[in-house]
């Protein structure tokens, strides 16, 4: 029986244990609709409804006290056995396999994993390193970070932080091109720009809470936040870039920010994992709790 299938049975034992997607989804730490996505998506694969929906209660039909009998029944043996070989191993154990985006796995993750290592000696690191937006499919990682709009609504996901974007060049190339004011006096400096955006080629601005977006002519383009990043402080013009990879650089006069009086567009970044099921792997519990302290929101 597919992971999937069986994580979402297990979604359906709270809901019904709890009369609620509310009550279930704060649980896990998701949307009641992302809930009311995966029991939907159960009573599909099944072809039978499972669940009588009101505005008032939630309560299952005759068929999903069917599967509430036998499920909840496998899911509690299965969470004493659980518990019960934690109590052998106190110290988690075993290899996590991480997916996560190559700038922010060198500048965040990459310190946080060598403390996290030392922490928990006996849990050994597998990372991915990708900028693929997509989730990868169950069952080929413990814990996946993407930043952005998640392509999955019904992923399992936690918010982690917000990045922030930062306008800047070095104060040589503002020694050579006065710094902009606004967004459109952009169309007179070059441009090196980051376009790992979904974007396009368009900077946004905000205003009081209008949005502005200026469309750009780039001098450099590149998906590579580190090789843009590198680019402008060979002072090639401004880039915008996350503010996690600028930070050090304008704390230490190396960059400089402009177009500060404008908010720009803010990228949440999320913590994912296939884990539905109450008996939540030790190992990928302790490294969330972990990162999620060791990252600033």
């Amino acid at each position: 029986m597919e992971k999937l299938l069986l994580n979402d049975m297990a979604l359906f034992v709270d809901v019904v244990k709890l009369e609620s997607f509310t009550k279930t989804a704060k649980k896990y730490g998701v949307s009641a609709a992302a809930i009311s996505k995966r029991i939907t998506s159960l009573e599909d694969k099944l072809n039978i409804s499972l669940l009588n929906r009101t505005t008032r209660k939630i309560e299952p039909t005759e068929a999903g006290e069917t599967l509430y009998k036998h499920a909840s029944k496998v899911y509690d043996d299965a969470e004493l056995a659980y518990t019960a070989t934690l109590d052998l191993h106190k110290n988690p154990k075993g290899l996590l396999k991480i997916s996560a985006p190559i700038n922010f796995s060198h500048l965040i993750l990459a310190p946080l994993l060598v403390q996290f290592t030392k922490k928990y000696p006996g849990i050994s690191i597998d990372i991915q390193l990708s900028n693929d937006r997509n989730i990868p499919e169950i069952g080929s990682y413990d814990i996946a970070i993407r930043a952005g709009k998640l392509k999955d609504a019904n992923v399992i996901a936690i918010k982690l932080t917000t990045v922030k974007f930062v306008y800047c060049a070095t104060p040589d190339y503002f020694k050579h091109h006065t710094p902009p004011k606004k967004p459109d006096d952009l169309n007179k400096h070059q441009l090196v720009d980051y376009n790992y955006r979904e974007e396009g080629a368009l900077w946004t601005f905000i205003e009081k809470n209008q949005h502005m977006e200026q469309p750009i002519t780039p001098l450099i383009s590149s998906n590579n936040g580190l090789f843009v990043k590198s680019s402008i402080l060979n002072h090639s013009g401004i880039a915008c870039l996350p503010d996690f990879m600028v930070k050090k650089e304008i704390e230490q006069g190396k960059l400089v920010a402009c177009l500060t009086k404008y908010k720009t567009l803010s990228q949440p970044v999320w913590l994912i994992h296939p884990f539905a099921n109450r008996y939540f792997p030790r190992k990928a519990k302790v490294f969330i709790d972990f990162i999620k302290e060791g990252v600033k929101p």
